[in-house]
C-alpha cells in the first residue's frame, strides 16, 4: 500500500527516561520528577509531567487558561478540588484519569497522611 496516494505514514516513538527533563523545580509539597515537552515529541502544544506529591501535600492551585489538563493517577489517592473557591471535589484512585476543562481553577491534593501520591498530568505546553 505505500505509494498509494492518500495514506498516511505513521511512526510510533519511544520516549526513553533520559530524554525526560529531570532539572526541574517544584512548589510547597510538590516534587516534578520528569517533564516531556515538545522537544523530543514533536508535539508543540503538549506537555507530560510525572510529579510525586508527598502524602498530605497538594500541587497548589493552578489554571490553565487555554487548555484542558488530564491527571493520570498513577499510585495513591488524590482529592482534586476545582471551581471558583476550589470548593467541588472529585476523588480518584489508581488507573483513574480526571479531566479538568480550560479556564478552570483546580488543586491535586494527596488524600493520604502517609503515602506518596504518584500523579501523570498533560496539558498545553503553550
Amino acid at each position: 500500500m505505500s505509494g498509494q496516494s492518500g495514506t498516511l505514514a505513521v511512526e510510533v516513538r519511544l520516549l526513553r527516561q533520559d530524554q525526560l527533563d529531570e532539572n526541574l523545580t517544584g512548589g510547597l509539597g510538590l516534587q516534578r520528577v520528569a517533564e516531556m515537552t515538545h522537544l523530543p515529541t514533536g508535539i508543540a502544544s503538549t506537555q507530560i509531567e510525572s510529579v510525586n506529591v508527598p502524602a498530605g501535600g497538594s500541587t497548589g492551585p493552578r489554571l490553565e487558561p487555554d487548555d484542558d489538563t488530564l491527571l493520570h493517577v498513577v499510585a495513591g489517592q488524590v482529592r482534586v478540588r476545582w471551581g471558583v473557591s476550589l470548593t467541588r471535589e472529585t476523588p480518584a484512585g489508581p488507573g483513574d484519569t480526571v479531566l479538568v476543562p480550560a479556564r478552570t481553577s483546580f488543586r491535586a491534593d494527596n488524600a493520604s497522611p502517609s503515602a506518596t501520591l504518584q500523579l501523570i498530568l498533560v496539558r498545553g505546553a503553550g
